[in-house]
């Protein structure tokens, strides 16, 4: 990776080592960090899951940045479970929920 920076970008050749391990370090961040993906989710009969499922959704890395589609069968699920849905995605811009019947 070093090597090929050095190659694709010759100006930074007068700057030492770590300087350029830097400057590789920061735009490997940025182009990560620009990557956003669109979770589409259907929720059909999942009262054992969910727990599990919002715990993880809120664990990813910058979720905030990414799209979240929840496609929620409301008569398949429990009250309960249909609650902290809602919750889970009440006040956020980035989740979109769509509620169905059977």
């Amino acid at each position: 990776m070093y090597m090929n920076f050095l190659k694709k970008y010759k100006k930074y050749k007068k700057y030492n080592n770590q300087k350029i391990k830097k400057i590789i370090e920061k735009d490997h961040y940025e182009n990560y960090k620009m990557k956003k993906i669109t979770i589409f989710s259907s929720l059909y009969n999942c009262n054992q899951y969910i727990d599990n499922y919002l715990n993880c959704l809120k664990n990813l890395n910058e979720f905030e940045n990414h799209k979240l589609i929840i496609w929620n069968v409301l008569d398949s699920n429990n009250m309960e479970t249909n609650k902290k849905i809602d919750n889970f995605c009440e006040n956020k811009k980035n989740i979109k929920l769509l509620k169905k019947t059977r």
